[in-house]
Order: C-alpha cells, then structure tokens, then sequence
C-alpha cells in the first residue's frame, strides 16, 4: 500500500483450508517490523507513526474460507524508505496455525524538492538581447513513483526584474520576472532546470544577483526552498587620462592670470 493514499488501508487475507464445516475464531495481532520497520500507533498522530497498531479476532462460519483484517496507514509527506509490518494471528479454535504471520509493506510515495542556482556572464550584446541563468530544481524519492508538482519564481537581490529586457542601454531591468509550474511524472526525470532570461548590456556595473524560490510543493515537500544566481559583469571599466600641456606664465602685473588648459578623457 502507498503511504499517500487517500485513507490508505492495508487488507491481510487469513485464509481457512481443510474442513469448512465447523466455526473457527481466530485472534490478530499487528507488529512492527521486519527491518525496516514501520511504526504503529493508537492514532495517525503525525510522523514518525505509519499505521493504526491493530488487534482482534475474526469468526469463520461454516462455509467460510476467507476473512479480511484491515489495518489503517497513516499517510504522510516524509522521504523514507519503505517499511515493513506484520500480522500474526492465534488463539485458533477448531484448528492449527497458530504464529501464523503475513507481512505488509507500507510502499513510500513522497518527494522532496530542491533548487540550486548559480553564476553566469550577463553578456555585452546591445538590448534588448538576453542570455540565461539556469537553475536546477531536483526531485528526492525513495520509488518516484506518483506525479509531483512544485512551483517555483524569481524575486530580486541587488539584481532588479522586470517584464521585459530595455530597449536602451540603461542597464535596467536586469533579468525577466519568472514563474513557473514544474511537473514530476511517475518514473520520470528527477531533474529540471527553471530557466530565466538575463538582459544583456554594455553598461559597466557591479555584479549581481537574484534568487529563485519554490513553494507549493503537491506530493512532497520543499528541502532547499531557495537558490541565488550571480549576473557576472562581463563589461569594461571606464578608463581615465589626463594630457600634460606646457602653459606660458605671462607677464601682465598682479593679480592677472593665464589660463592652462588640460584635457580629461
């Protein structure tokens, strides 16, 4: 059974052989194990509890060769490995196979999500020309076994977005706001990349970031819920000269002047 189940139930068959003319009763008992081992008790009351500890008796009529013994499982949304427990049964009446046991796995069917960034040259074409800053969001799972969704979008650092790339070289916005909505089939890809435009320019600037954020994780959970991308300057520093010019004093009495004039470039 899978532990993300709506309302997951384990069903055990105790099954009757031989005679079927007389009434049998028969006692259950659940526990855990064998390793790894699922975990039982009295309620479904968070992690690290798997299944409702079940006990009781079943009574065979005439006739009867098969009884169910549902055990309840407690769903949750924790990466674990798959766990075991067991029903035996006893006190049997008008038979044999008392320490009889059948074994139950308890299959885990959950994700946890993950997102790494990175860094990258913002790149010296003239706008509205982008380049792309990959992120790398990546799926935990003991099966991968269901589908699983995550959403995910960029917010700014000293990095600012916007809607669009500029049309001018004014060095704003520095990336495309981004969302998106990514899908995780059963025994699909356990990676994606979330890619997100860079606006490229020729403005010397400092380097600069932005983080891209998952949330809303469905059939798992979020582990490394955010990551940063560093646009990396890739545009030349201003240069500055300053000629050297000769300059005559001039004779004209106090406190007249003469202009000396050097050039900046």
């Amino acid at each position: 059974v899978f532990d993300n189940d709506v309302a997951p139930v384990m069903v055990f068959v105790i099954t009757k052989t031989g005679a079927t003319s007389l009434s049998n009763t028969v006692n259950y008992q659940t526990s855990d194990g064998p390793a790894p081992a699922a975990t039982g008790g009295g309620s479904c009351s968070g992690y690290p509890i798997d299944y409702i500890t079940t006990s009781g008796s079943v009574t065979f009529q005439p006739g009867d060769t098969t009884m169910n013994v549902n055990v309840p499982i407690c769903g949750d949304t924790v990466v674990e490995p798959n766990e075991n427990l067991t029903l035996t049964i006893s006190g049997i009446t008008n038979g044999t196979g008392n320490g009889n046991f059948g074994i139950g796995t308890i299959i885990d069917d959950d994700s946890s999500f993950s997102i790494t960034g990175g860094a990258g040259p913002e790149g010296n074409s003239a706008p509205p020309a982008t380049s792309n800053a990959t992120f790398v969001i990546t799926r935990t799972s003991t099966n991968n076994n269901t589908n699983a969704n995550v959403d995910v979008a960029t917010f700014p650092g000293t990095a600012s977005g916007g809607a669009s790339c500029a049309t001018a070289n004014t060095g704003t916005p520095d990336y495309i706001t981004s969302g998106a909505t990514f899908t995780f089939t059963s025994g699909g890809p356990t990676t994606q990349n979330f890619v997100v435009p860079v606006c490229q320019d020729t403005t010397f600037e400092a380097d600069e970031t932005f983080t891209a954020v998952l949330n809303n994780a469905q059939n798992g959970t979020i582990g490394t819920a955010s990551a940063t991308w560093t646009i990396q300057n890739d545009d030349g520093a201003p240069s500055f000269s300053i000629n050297s010019v000769n300059c005559v004093e001039g004779n004209g009495p106090p406190p007249a002047t003469t202009p000396c004039t050097f050039t900046v470039t």
